[in-house]
């Protein structure tokens, strides 16, 4: 299959290639700037469908260290109106790969749930995940919430090739049970990669917001590696939300996860990482400590009124992000779409001091759609973190897009923190 070669802005690269077609533009704004600060496609990739998802994924030269190799993004449309797409961003350079499962194009699931795209219900999701425990998130998982493809599995682990095509893949393992014992059900199922002890992100964490439902499932499988078949476990089964500990009384707390628009995000360094659980549209937040090995977590943070110091997640479409983690231990990128929308990135849990916020879109990308009233079909922009440079000290890259609406953009912080139009 053919590549496609693509040149990006970078700071000190300011030309595109002629095949791009597109307008050459500033590398650098500052918030309120005159530069446009968006593209309509990335590399050539529409950004005209509102179920357009993407998602980012380590090339297999990344560690818990540095994160170097999470430069691909894997592009995809609910829909088909397009193939998907591996993106590839190598400093300068941006290569497209098509994006092949088992020899043939990939064609994601749809369902009849799959309407709302901003909280995305329904249809497939793709996640990128350290399955061998190497220290790289390499691996793809490929789940439907409240689905199925057309021979009824619900759940499938891709590798890549051995040929070294960033958009060939294999399944090496598949399901029409769920994993560990969550059968993923639910439109509103949820999955992501956690440690539970290992020193990697090679276990998974599984929730259903508005249910309770709530898994830790870890690979228990001996001696495992290539050839080896995984035994995925659930060490942690709760119908009541996330179960733990206060840490100043010692009580049994649980977050009920009762709320339709509960998120969970995993953040800090392995093996000790924390659960952030947060109800946008509620203000409800709460962070847990977890042990390496531990079936229990620590409540150390309840807040009524959002993130202390960050966002106050008043509004349904807020968002949270784990950035650069592994340079600043726990920072977090939030964000609000809409009507400007307004972002912050947060050094440290339970909200120090913020070295960025803004509230007048980001950089110049204009931040107009909510997700929730703006626009059709809840179209809504979205945030991927990436490391589009590789930097060994974090990832620092943000993709910024509102599929649907043809907005796509790049900023990227250098040593000094500071932002810049990429692309």
């Amino acid at each position: 299959m053919k590549k496609q070669v693509y040149a990006a802005l970078l700071p000190a690269v300011l030309l595109l290639a002629s095949a791009c077609s597109k307008s050459l533009k500033p590398s650098s704004v500052q918030v309120g700037g005159q530069a446009k600060g968006y593209q309509s496609t990335l590399a050539g990739i529409p950004m005209s469908y509102g179920s357009t998802r993407i998602t980012a994924f380590d090339n297999g030269s990344g560690s818990n260290d540095n994160q170097a190799g999470l430069n691909c993004l894997l592009v995809y449309d609910l829909e088909h109106n397009f193939n998907p797409e591996v993106v590839e961003v190598n400093g300068s350079t941006i290569t497209t790969y098509p994006f092949l499962q088992d020899g043939h194009p990939w064609q994601p699931v749809s369902t009849s749930s799959a309407t709302e795209d901003f909280p995305e219900l329904g249809g497939d999701h793709v996640i990128a995940f350290d399955y061998y425990g190497y220290g790289r998130a390499d691996h793809l998982i490929i789940y439907t919430p409240g689905g199925s493809d057309a021979l009824g599995y619900n759940f499938k682990i891709l590798e890549r090739s051995s040929d070294g095509n960033p958009g060939h893949w294999n399944t090496i393992v598949w399901s029409q049970t769920g994993v560990g014992g969550y059968n993923l059900t639910s439109i509103y199922d949820k999955i992501i990669p956690y440690d539970m002890g290992n020193g990697t992100r090679n276990s998974l964490v599984c929730y259903r917001p508005g249910s309770g439902n709530f898994y830790a499932i870890q690979q228990q499988a001996a001696n495992f590696g290539p050839g080896v078949t995984p035994n995925y476990v659930a060490v942690v089964k709760s119908t009541s939300g996330v179960p733990g500990f206060d840490a100043s009384t010692g009580r049994p707390v649980s977050y009920d996860l009762r709320g339709t628009t509960d998120q969970i995000l995993a953040e800090g360094q392995e093996p000790n990482l924390a659960l952030i659980c947060y109800r946008p549209g509620s203000s409800i937040y709460w962070e847990f400590t977890h042990t390496a090995n531990s079936s229990t977590f620590t409540r150390t943070v309840a807040s009524t009124s959002g993130e202390p110091g960050g966002i106050d997640l008043s509004q349904p479409q807020d968002r949270i992000l784990e950035y650069d983690a592994t340079y600043y231990a726990g920072t977090e990128l939030w964000y609000r779409p809409g009507s400007g929308g307004s972002v912050g990135i947060d050094q440290g849990l339970a909200g120090s001091t913020d070295p960025y916020t803004g509230s007048s879109g980001f950089f110049g990308y204009p931040m107009q759609y909510n997700g929730i009233t703006d626009g059709p079909s809840y179209i809504g922009d979205k945030f991927v973190v990436f490391n589009g440079t590789g930097r060994v000290d974090g990832p620092t890259s943000i993709l910024c897009y509102a599929a649907g609406q043809n907005q796509v953009t790049i900023i990227e912080a250098n040593n000094n923190g500071v932002y810049s139009v990429v692309y």
